[in-house]
């Protein structure tokens, strides 16, 4: 092999993994702000059932719904 077709090989192949590097980043990049959105809403759900919890709830009370507006929100977001 000629040194001219060594070196047309390795930068093609010096191409290709950099392109597959900047795909893998774009991967963990996306997944990492899914664990971000999904530790959110893990928070804000146990945030809700601590809340819930203090309440006394008794027979025949008439108290309204605990407010589950930012769980929801939270867990639309990540698309749940």
């Amino acid at each position: 092999m000629k040194k001219q077709e060594l070196l047309n090989s390795l930068l093609v192949q010096a191409e290709t993994i950099q392109k597959e590097m900047t795909e893998l980043q774009n991967q963990f990049n996306t997944r990492k702000e899914q664990l971000l959105k999904i530790s959110g809403a893990v928070e804000a759900l146990n945030s809700l059932t601590e809340d819930v919890g203090e309440q006394p709830v008794g027979v025949g009370d008439h108290q309204t719904e605990p407010d589950h507006s930012a769980a929801a929100a939270a867990l639309s977001a990540i698309g749940a």
